[in-house]
């Protein structure tokens, strides 16, 4: 018995050499893994929304004001007040494209070369 206790107590020394290993251990290993699996993941999505949102947070409203203001704002055309296809052309001749791209400053000046181009006097368009 204390030999086949000894033979039993090698094979399990020489599986775990070979990289074997019993079942509760490739259990737990697998939880632990799993576990770490989770944690990466939740730690990713914290800092994926708190960069997401802290870097909206300060241009959300602008942008958001100035869309809203060229599609349903007043001069000349509203999207509101499109109802043909040759005022909707119009709309975008007169009102969105100008309203998006702005070539004008606040003083009605127009904007220096290296200026155009520019979304919403923001971003600039590249291509």
């Amino acid at each position: 018995s204390a030999e086949n206790d000894r033979i039993l107590e090698l094979k399990q020394i020489a599986d775990r050499a070979a990289g074997k290993r019993d079942e509760d251990e490739e259990v737990e290993a697998g939880f632990r893994a799993a576990l770490l699996e989770i944690v990466f993941y939740l730690l990713f999505v914290v800092i994926f929304a708190m960069v997401t949102w802290l870097s909206s947070i300060q241009v959300a409203y602008p942008y958001s004001s100035k869309i809203t203001g060229i599609v349903v704002g007043d001069p000349p055309y509203s999207l509101r007040d499109v109802y043909k296809e040759d005022q909707f052309w119009g709309y975008l001749e007169d009102t969105l494209v100008p309203g998006i791209f702005v070539s004008r400053d606040y003083n009605h000046q127009q904007l220096p070369e290296s200026r155009l181009g520019y979304v919403l006097n923001v971003d600039k368009m590249i291509g």
